[in-house]
């Protein structure tokens, strides 16, 4: 799908200048403020941005300033599993 957006010249100059730049920066936003409200998956926004690696995808949502959705329950249930598998693992 296609989407165009009109922006007045003046401040296309200082959003970001060229039509690539501004394209490239709407997706963006779009897509960064769909993963923030979980519209879509991490992994339909790393296609979307055609990102590779779980690096780049790491840097790209610490640059949009993505926190990490990791609560305190989940570090709960990471302590039991790595019990168990030091458990499982020392016998």
């Amino acid at each position: 799908m296609k989407v165009s957006l009109e922006i007045p010249e003046s401040l296309a100059e200082r959003l970001g200048g060229s039509a690539a730049n501004l394209s490239r920066a709407a997706l963006e936003a779009l897509a960064v403020e769909a993963y923030r409200q979980r519209l879509i998956t991490r992994y339909e926004l790393q296609q979307l941005m055609e990102i590779e690696s779980f690096f780049e995808m790491e840097a790209f949502l610490k640059q949009h300033k993505v926190l990490l959705d990791y609560s305190i329950d989940d570090l709960k249930a990471d302590i039991e599993t790595s019990a168990r598998l030091r458990e499982k693992h020392s016998k």
